[in-house]
Protein backbone atom coordinates (compact mmCIF):
# COMPACT_ATOMS: atom_id res chain seq x y z
CA UNK A 1 0.00 0.00 0.00
CA UNK A 2 0.84 3.68 -0.36
CA UNK A 3 1.62 5.62 2.95
CA UNK A 4 1.89 8.75 1.13
CA UNK A 5 -1.72 7.78 0.28
CA UNK A 6 -4.22 11.31 0.88
CA UNK A 7 -7.61 10.52 3.26
CA UNK A 8 -10.64 11.97 1.62
CA UNK A 9 -13.64 12.23 4.13
CA UNK A 10 -17.10 11.91 1.86
CA UNK A 11 -21.06 12.18 2.94
CA UNK A 12 -19.61 15.47 4.53
CA UNK A 13 -23.32 16.75 5.27
CA UNK A 14 -23.42 14.26 8.14
CA UNK A 15 -22.14 14.60 11.74
CA UNK A 16 -20.38 11.58 11.05
CA UNK A 17 -18.39 12.56 8.30
CA UNK A 18 -17.30 16.13 10.57
CA UNK A 19 -15.98 13.70 13.53
CA UNK A 20 -14.02 11.98 11.45
CA UNK A 21 -12.39 14.96 9.40
CA UNK A 22 -11.08 16.20 12.48
CA UNK A 23 -10.18 12.68 14.08
CA UNK A 24 -7.55 13.05 10.71
CA UNK A 25 -6.62 16.38 10.85
CA UNK A 26 -5.85 15.84 14.93
CA UNK A 27 -3.80 12.89 13.41
CA UNK A 28 -1.97 15.48 10.91
CA UNK A 29 -3.31 13.47 8.08
CA UNK A 30 -4.10 16.42 5.81
CA UNK A 31 -7.81 15.05 4.56
CA UNK A 32 -9.48 16.54 2.54
CA UNK A 33 -13.78 16.53 1.90
CA UNK A 34 -16.13 15.86 -0.54
CA UNK A 35 -19.69 17.14 -0.33
CA UNK A 36 -22.93 17.30 -2.05
CA UNK A 37 -23.39 21.18 -2.00
CA UNK A 38 -20.88 23.93 -0.70
CA UNK A 39 -23.11 24.58 2.39
CA UNK A 40 -22.65 20.95 3.78
CA UNK A 41 -20.95 21.11 7.04
CA UNK A 42 -17.79 19.72 6.85
CA UNK A 43 -16.87 21.38 3.92
CA UNK A 44 -16.20 24.01 6.09
CA UNK A 45 -14.30 22.16 9.11
CA UNK A 46 -10.93 23.92 9.67
CA UNK A 47 -9.51 19.94 9.38
CA UNK A 48 -10.19 20.26 5.39
CA UNK A 49 -7.49 21.16 3.97
CA UNK A 50 -9.02 20.51 0.22
CA UNK A 51 -12.81 20.62 -0.78
CA UNK A 52 -14.71 19.36 -3.90
CA UNK A 53 -18.35 19.30 -4.18
CA UNK A 54 -20.30 15.69 -6.35
CA UNK A 55 -23.64 16.23 -7.86
CA UNK A 56 -26.23 15.83 -4.70
CA UNK A 57 -27.74 11.98 -4.14
CA UNK A 58 -26.28 10.85 -7.45
CA UNK A 59 -25.96 6.98 -7.63
CA UNK A 60 -23.43 7.04 -10.32
CA UNK A 61 -19.79 6.94 -8.42
CA UNK A 62 -18.11 7.44 -11.77
CA UNK A 63 -18.61 11.26 -10.82
CA UNK A 64 -16.90 10.71 -7.06
CA UNK A 65 -13.99 8.97 -9.01
CA UNK A 66 -13.43 11.48 -11.81
CA UNK A 67 -13.28 13.77 -8.91
CA UNK A 68 -11.09 11.93 -6.70
CA UNK A 69 -9.06 11.07 -9.22
CA UNK A 70 -8.29 14.58 -10.25
CA UNK A 71 -7.26 15.26 -6.99
CA UNK A 72 -4.84 12.14 -6.94
CA UNK A 73 -3.57 13.27 -9.89
CA UNK A 74 -2.61 16.74 -8.34
CA UNK A 75 -0.90 15.02 -4.90
CA UNK A 76 1.26 12.72 -7.26
CA UNK A 77 -0.34 10.14 -4.89
CA UNK A 78 -3.57 8.02 -4.37
CA UNK A 79 -6.76 8.97 -2.24
CA UNK A 80 -8.50 6.63 0.56
CA UNK A 81 -12.38 7.91 0.28
CA UNK A 82 -14.15 7.23 3.58
CA UNK A 83 -18.02 7.10 4.10
CA UNK A 84 -20.24 7.85 6.11
CA UNK A 85 -23.87 6.62 4.52
CA UNK A 86 -25.13 3.32 3.00
CA UNK A 87 -24.97 5.62 -0.44
CA UNK A 88 -21.64 6.92 0.07
CA UNK A 89 -20.19 2.96 0.40
CA UNK A 90 -21.75 2.25 -2.24
CA UNK A 91 -19.96 5.34 -4.01
CA UNK A 92 -16.83 4.95 -2.87
CA UNK A 93 -16.50 0.75 -3.99
CA UNK A 94 -17.55 1.95 -7.47
CA UNK A 95 -14.79 4.93 -7.41
CA UNK A 96 -12.58 2.70 -6.43
CA UNK A 97 -13.40 0.21 -9.28
CA UNK A 98 -13.55 2.57 -11.98
CA UNK A 99 -10.28 4.04 -10.81
CA UNK A 100 -8.18 1.17 -8.61
CA UNK A 101 -4.95 2.71 -9.00
CA UNK A 102 -6.16 6.44 -8.26
CA UNK A 103 -8.97 5.49 -5.52
CA UNK A 104 -7.86 2.98 -2.91
CA UNK A 105 -11.10 1.17 -1.52
CA UNK A 106 -10.67 2.04 2.50
CA UNK A 107 -11.87 -2.29 2.88
CA UNK A 108 -12.03 -5.16 1.00
CA UNK A 109 -15.03 -4.56 -1.63
CA UNK A 110 -16.56 -8.53 -1.44
CA UNK A 111 -16.44 -8.24 2.32
CA UNK A 112 -17.72 -5.30 2.87
CA UNK A 113 -21.09 -6.43 0.93
CA UNK A 114 -21.63 -9.47 3.21
CA UNK A 115 -21.64 -7.67 6.14
CA UNK A 116 -24.41 -5.15 4.93
CA UNK A 117 -26.55 -7.49 3.60
CA UNK A 118 -28.98 -8.37 7.09
CA UNK A 119 -29.59 -11.89 6.72
CA UNK A 120 -26.04 -12.59 5.95
CA UNK A 121 -24.83 -11.51 9.30
CA UNK A 122 -26.68 -13.97 10.96
CA UNK A 123 -24.83 -16.30 9.15
CA UNK A 124 -21.37 -14.74 9.46
CA UNK A 125 -22.33 -14.19 13.44
CA UNK A 126 -23.45 -18.06 14.07
CA UNK A 127 -19.79 -18.86 12.89
CA UNK A 128 -18.28 -16.24 15.20
CA UNK A 129 -20.14 -17.07 18.11
CA UNK A 130 -22.20 -14.50 18.54
CA UNK A 131 -25.69 -14.32 18.92
CA UNK A 132 -27.73 -13.51 15.82
CA UNK A 133 -31.65 -13.08 16.06
CA UNK A 134 -33.88 -15.45 14.34
CA UNK A 135 -35.13 -13.89 10.91
CA UNK A 136 -37.62 -14.87 8.24
CA UNK A 137 -36.15 -14.17 4.77
CA UNK A 138 -38.33 -13.16 2.18
CA UNK A 139 -40.00 -10.77 -0.47
CA UNK A 140 -43.02 -8.66 0.90
CA UNK A 141 -45.49 -10.01 -1.20
CA UNK A 142 -44.49 -13.72 0.17
CA UNK A 143 -44.68 -12.57 3.87
CA UNK A 144 -48.16 -10.98 3.54
CA UNK A 145 -49.13 -14.85 3.10
CA UNK A 146 -47.44 -15.66 6.02
CA UNK A 147 -48.15 -15.99 9.84
CA UNK A 148 -45.61 -13.80 11.62
CA UNK A 149 -45.52 -12.98 15.82
CA UNK A 150 -46.00 -9.74 16.33
CA UNK A 151 -44.62 -6.97 17.68
CA UNK A 152 -41.64 -7.27 15.41
CA UNK A 153 -38.54 -5.40 13.06
CA UNK A 154 -38.95 -5.06 9.67
CA UNK A 155 -35.93 -4.42 7.59
CA UNK A 156 -35.22 -4.28 3.83
CA UNK A 157 -32.38 -7.47 3.74
CA UNK A 158 -30.01 -4.87 1.52
CA UNK A 159 -28.21 -2.04 2.47
CA UNK A 160 -30.07 0.77 0.54
CA UNK A 161 -33.75 -0.94 0.26
CA UNK A 162 -37.15 0.59 0.12
CA UNK A 163 -37.03 1.03 3.63
CA UNK A 164 -34.37 3.33 5.09
CA UNK A 165 -34.83 2.35 8.42
CA UNK A 166 -35.55 -0.17 10.23
CA UNK A 167 -39.81 -0.39 11.57
CA UNK A 168 -41.24 -1.90 14.19
CA UNK A 169 -44.51 -3.41 13.36
CA UNK A 170 -46.65 -3.54 16.48
CA UNK A 171 -49.60 -5.60 15.52
CA UNK A 172 -50.49 -7.95 12.41
CA UNK A 173 -51.90 -5.29 10.64
CA UNK A 174 -49.48 -3.05 11.25
CA UNK A 175 -47.16 -5.37 9.70
CA UNK A 176 -49.43 -5.69 6.45
CA UNK A 177 -50.31 -2.44 5.99
CA UNK A 178 -46.01 -2.05 5.94
CA UNK A 179 -45.50 -4.76 3.84
CA UNK A 180 -48.30 -3.75 1.46
CA UNK A 181 -46.68 -0.02 0.84
CA UNK A 182 -43.57 -2.38 -0.17
CA UNK A 183 -42.80 -3.22 -3.71
CA UNK A 184 -43.83 -6.82 -4.27
CA UNK A 185 -40.36 -7.90 -4.91
CA UNK A 186 -38.91 -5.92 -1.93
CA UNK A 187 -36.20 -8.43 -0.34
CA UNK A 188 -37.27 -8.22 3.70
CA UNK A 189 -36.34 -9.47 7.03
CA UNK A 190 -38.40 -9.74 9.84
CA UNK A 191 -36.86 -10.59 13.78
CA UNK A 192 -38.68 -10.51 16.86
CA UNK A 193 -38.40 -7.27 18.20
CA UNK A 194 -35.77 -6.93 21.22
CA UNK A 195 -35.66 -4.35 23.99
CA UNK A 196 -32.64 -1.85 24.62
CA UNK A 197 -30.47 -0.96 26.12
CA UNK A 198 -28.31 -0.35 22.83
CA UNK A 199 -24.75 -1.21 23.45
CA UNK A 200 -22.73 0.18 20.52
CA UNK A 201 -19.05 -1.59 19.94
CA UNK A 202 -16.55 0.14 17.55
CA UNK A 203 -13.66 -2.11 16.47
CA UNK A 204 -10.69 -1.40 13.93
CA UNK A 205 -9.09 -4.86 12.42
CA UNK A 206 -5.65 -5.20 10.73
CA UNK A 207 -5.63 -7.39 7.51
CA UNK A 208 -4.59 -10.27 9.52
CA UNK A 209 -7.91 -9.89 11.96
CA UNK A 210 -6.54 -8.25 14.64
CA UNK A 211 -7.82 -5.69 16.91
CA UNK A 212 -5.82 -2.75 16.56
CA UNK A 213 -8.23 -0.35 18.90
CA UNK A 214 -11.97 -0.57 20.33
CA UNK A 215 -14.91 1.66 21.98
CA UNK A 216 -17.87 0.81 23.44
CA UNK A 217 -20.66 3.09 24.45
CA UNK A 218 -24.53 2.54 25.95
CA UNK A 219 -27.83 4.41 23.98
CA UNK A 220 -29.59 6.13 27.01
CA UNK A 221 -32.13 7.03 24.54
CA UNK A 222 -32.12 6.88 20.41
CA UNK A 223 -34.29 8.36 17.90
CA UNK A 224 -36.29 7.27 16.12
CA UNK A 225 -37.98 5.80 19.56
CA UNK A 226 -38.76 2.56 17.97
CA UNK A 227 -35.62 1.89 16.20
CA UNK A 228 -33.26 3.90 15.24
CA UNK A 229 -29.13 5.46 16.32
CA UNK A 230 -27.79 6.85 19.52
CA UNK A 231 -29.20 9.93 20.41
CA UNK A 232 -28.04 10.43 24.05
CA UNK A 233 -25.28 7.82 25.46
CA UNK A 234 -22.28 7.43 27.64
CA UNK A 235 -18.93 5.85 26.84
CA UNK A 236 -18.21 2.22 28.92
CA UNK A 237 -15.15 -0.31 29.45
CA UNK A 238 -15.41 -2.29 26.18
CA UNK A 239 -16.81 -5.42 27.21
CA UNK A 240 -13.63 -7.52 25.82
CA UNK A 241 -15.71 -10.71 24.99
CA UNK A 242 -17.96 -8.43 22.82
CA UNK A 243 -14.91 -7.47 21.36
CA UNK A 244 -13.31 -10.35 20.71
CA UNK A 245 -16.61 -12.31 19.26
CA UNK A 246 -16.76 -9.13 16.82
CA UNK A 247 -13.03 -9.84 15.44
CA UNK A 248 -13.88 -13.25 14.91
CA UNK A 249 -16.64 -11.97 12.68
CA UNK A 250 -15.06 -9.35 10.78
CA UNK A 251 -12.05 -12.00 10.45
CA UNK A 252 -15.00 -14.39 8.77
CA UNK A 253 -16.20 -11.73 6.10
CA UNK A 254 -12.34 -11.00 5.08
CA UNK A 255 -12.98 -7.57 6.47
CA UNK A 256 -10.39 -5.25 7.32
CA UNK A 257 -10.45 -1.55 8.86
CA UNK A 258 -13.42 0.28 11.10
CA UNK A 259 -16.57 -1.69 11.80
CA UNK A 260 -19.16 -0.17 14.71
CA UNK A 261 -21.39 -3.07 16.12
CA UNK A 262 -24.91 -2.55 17.45
CA UNK A 263 -26.02 -5.12 20.17
CA UNK A 264 -29.29 -5.46 21.74
CA UNK A 265 -30.38 -7.37 24.88
CA UNK A 266 -32.01 -10.82 24.02
CA UNK A 267 -32.66 -13.74 26.32
CA UNK A 268 -29.59 -15.20 26.37
CA UNK A 269 -27.52 -11.84 26.46
CA UNK A 270 -26.37 -8.99 24.17
CA UNK A 271 -27.67 -10.39 20.31
CA UNK A 272 -26.14 -8.60 17.18
CA UNK A 273 -28.36 -6.80 15.42
CA UNK A 274 -26.40 -4.34 12.60
CA UNK A 275 -22.95 -3.68 11.37
CA UNK A 276 -21.72 -0.27 10.18
CA UNK A 277 -18.45 -0.63 8.18
CA UNK A 278 -17.88 3.44 8.22
CA UNK A 279 -18.15 6.50 9.87
CA UNK A 280 -21.21 6.70 12.54
CA UNK A 281 -23.39 9.49 13.97
CA UNK A 282 -21.98 9.65 17.25
CA UNK A 283 -18.12 8.88 16.45
CA UNK A 284 -17.67 12.09 18.16
CA UNK A 285 -18.08 10.83 21.28
CA UNK A 286 -14.89 8.26 20.66
CA UNK A 287 -12.97 10.97 19.66
CA UNK A 288 -13.82 12.92 23.29
CA UNK A 289 -12.88 9.85 24.89
CA UNK A 290 -9.18 10.01 23.56
CA UNK A 291 -9.70 6.93 20.86
CA UNK A 292 -8.78 8.14 17.22
CA UNK A 293 -10.78 5.71 15.36
CA UNK A 294 -10.20 7.37 11.69
CA UNK A 295 -6.78 7.63 12.61
CA UNK A 296 -6.52 3.82 13.23
CA UNK A 297 -8.21 2.84 9.95
CA UNK A 298 -6.16 5.04 8.00
CA UNK A 299 -3.36 3.18 9.62
CA UNK A 300 -4.53 0.03 8.92
CA UNK A 301 -5.31 0.64 5.12
CA UNK A 302 -2.03 2.41 4.03
CA UNK A 303 0.24 0.64 5.91
CA UNK A 304 1.12 2.78 8.67
CA UNK A 305 2.51 2.35 12.48
CA UNK A 306 -0.37 1.11 14.51
CA UNK A 307 -1.32 2.60 17.69
CA UNK A 308 -1.14 0.76 20.62
CA UNK A 309 -4.18 -0.23 22.19
CA UNK A 310 -4.63 1.95 25.21
CA UNK A 311 -7.66 2.69 28.30
CA UNK A 312 -10.17 5.31 27.52
CA UNK A 313 -12.25 7.58 29.45
CA UNK A 314 -15.62 5.97 30.66
CA UNK A 315 -18.74 8.30 31.70
CA UNK A 316 -17.63 10.64 29.44
CA UNK A 317 -21.87 11.54 27.90
CA UNK A 318 -23.14 12.31 24.22
CA UNK A 319 -26.11 14.65 22.85
CA UNK A 320 -26.82 14.08 19.77
CA UNK A 321 -29.39 17.69 19.91
CA UNK A 322 -30.97 17.32 16.30
CA UNK A 323 -32.32 14.10 17.30
CA UNK A 324 -33.77 15.91 20.18
CA UNK A 325 -35.12 18.84 17.87
CA UNK A 326 -37.06 16.44 15.81
CA UNK A 327 -38.23 14.40 18.99
CA UNK A 328 -39.81 17.81 19.92
CA UNK A 329 -41.18 18.42 16.95
CA UNK A 330 -43.03 14.79 16.77
CA UNK A 331 -44.82 15.65 20.14
CA UNK A 332 -41.68 14.38 22.49
CA UNK A 333 -40.90 18.13 24.16
CA UNK A 334 -39.24 16.98 27.04
CA UNK A 335 -36.23 15.34 25.04
CA UNK A 336 -34.73 19.50 24.54
CA UNK A 337 -35.40 19.87 28.01
CA UNK A 338 -32.70 17.28 29.21
CA UNK A 339 -29.19 18.24 29.90
CA UNK A 340 -26.60 15.73 29.24
CA UNK A 341 -24.07 15.17 32.33
CA UNK A 342 -20.35 16.39 32.55
CA UNK A 343 -17.97 15.29 30.58
CA UNK A 344 -19.92 15.59 27.48
CA UNK A 345 -19.40 15.91 24.18
CA UNK A 346 -22.23 16.31 21.11
CA UNK A 347 -22.28 15.04 17.79
CA UNK A 348 -21.01 18.30 15.92
CA UNK A 349 -20.66 21.48 17.97
CA UNK A 350 -16.66 21.78 18.60
CA UNK A 351 -15.55 25.55 19.97
CA UNK A 352 -12.00 24.68 18.11
CA UNK A 353 -13.83 23.99 15.03
CA UNK A 354 -16.38 26.21 14.69
CA UNK A 355 -18.16 26.57 11.41
CA UNK A 356 -20.06 22.84 10.68
CA UNK A 357 -21.69 22.98 13.73
CA UNK A 358 -23.07 26.42 12.78
CA UNK A 359 -23.46 25.45 9.37
CA UNK A 360 -25.71 22.17 10.76
CA UNK A 361 -27.80 24.45 13.33
CA UNK A 362 -29.00 26.89 10.52
CA UNK A 363 -29.52 24.46 8.17
CA UNK A 364 -31.95 22.92 10.89
CA UNK A 365 -33.66 26.16 11.70
CA UNK A 366 -34.19 26.25 8.02
CA UNK A 367 -35.72 23.06 7.50
CA UNK A 368 -37.89 23.84 10.52
CA UNK A 369 -38.87 27.35 8.97
CA UNK A 370 -40.04 25.44 5.84
CA UNK A 371 -41.75 22.59 7.13
CA UNK A 372 -43.93 25.51 9.05
CA UNK A 373 -44.89 27.22 6.18
CA UNK A 374 -46.06 24.73 4.51
CA UNK A 375 -48.03 23.46 7.16
CA UNK A 376 -49.85 27.11 7.20
CA UNK A 377 -49.98 26.83 3.25
CA UNK A 378 -51.96 23.40 3.23
CA UNK A 379 -54.17 24.99 6.98
CA UNK A 380 -55.20 28.13 4.40
CA UNK A 381 -56.22 25.99 1.35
Amino acid sequence: MRSDARPVVVDVHVCGAVAGLRGLGAAGLRPAAFGRGWVDAGLWSRHATARGVTPKETDDGNDLAAALQRLAVGDGAPVVPYPSTELGIDLVAQASRASPAAVLAPFPLDAVQRLRRKSQIGELAAEAGVAPPPGLRATASELLTSTIRTPCAVKSDGPVGALRTTQIAQTPDDLRTLLRSLPADEVVLIQPRLQGPLRCLAVVVDRGGRVVTRFEHVATSIWPVAAGSTASGRSVVADESLVASAARLLASAGYFGLAQLDYLEGPQGAVLIDVNPRYYSSLALALACGVNLPAAWHAVVVGDELPAQAPYRPGVTFRWLKADLAATAHGRPSRILRHAPAPKTGAIWDARDPLPGLLCAAATVLRGAKRQVHAVARASR
